[in-house]
């Protein structure tokens, strides 16, 4: 990944999404993947990368975590955990990451020591999909009681009448 990273501060370039092919340099062969999100770069990223990569696009200007949401991929055997970061002021900056992780060992590095935000959003996932995010500072249960058996957006999750 790049070592030393210079920001533009022409206001076209801070008020325009950077193409994927700008933000791919900078992150190396952590990117196994690249395409659009409507019109936002996206990115994939190994698994092992992900707090090594957002460490980085902090640092080049990406200084706001939107969200973390994720998708259950049965048919690839995969939940896809998604972030989506911004630059504040500007807002039109963004990029959006993917990181695929097993369904059978669903856990990847938590981004809480970048981005403090990142905390409730990564529990919500945790609840809803089982996704494990390694280094969490309260990896817990946030909308679905203690007690609560399964994660309820997997696809393969039963409901109980």
């Amino acid at each position: 990944m790049a070592d030393e990273v210079e920001e533009s501060k022409s206001p076209e370039t801070e008020t325009a999404p950077l193409p994927t092919e700008e933000w791919k340099p900078l992150f190396g062969d952590a990117v196994v993947d690249e395409g659009l999100v409507g019109d936002y770069p996206r990115l994939t990223i190994e698994r092992e990368r992900i707090l090594e990569v957002v460490t980085l696009a902090k640092k080049v200007g990406l200084n706001y975590l939107d969200e973390i949401t994720a998708v259950d991929l049965p048919e690839e055997n995969a939940i896809r955990v998604v972030y989506h970061l911004s630059c504040i002021p500007t807002i039109r900056r963004n990029l959006v990451l993917f990181v695929n992780v097993p369904r059978e060992e669903p856990v990847v590095a938590s981004v809480t020591p970048v981005y403090r935000a990142a905390d409730w959003s990564e529990r919500e996932v945790y609840d809803l999909f089982g996704v494990t995010f390694d280094g969490h500072p309260d990896m817990r249960r946030i909308m679905m009681p203690d007690d609560w058996e399964g994660h309820p957006l997997r696809k393969d999750y039963t409901f109980i009448d």
